[in-house]
């Protein structure tokens, strides 16, 4: 389904990022819903921003209280 929608390069990407398999088939069930490339493209481009910002967190373990992260370590 990327490949249909995106270069092969952009297409690698897409297909890399989890869950792959469910954005795909919400692409697909658009796509037999008469949805257009502009569309699926719009889509595909969303799901990516949310796995992206859905992503697991980046926390660095303090060196002064092991075990706990302060609030500026979460951003």
């Amino acid at each position: 389904m990327f490949e249909e929608i995106f270069f092969p390069r952009t297409a690698e990407r897409y297909r890399a990022a989890p869950p792959v398999e469910q954005r795909e088939r919400y692409l697909v069930h658009l796509r037999e819903t008469g949805a257009r490339r502009s569309v699926l493209r719009k889509y595909a481009n969303d799901q990516s921003s949310l796995v992206a910002f859905a992503g697991p967190p980046r926390i660095r373990a303090s060196a002064t209280t092991p075990g706990r992260v302060s609030p500026r370590q979460l951003s």
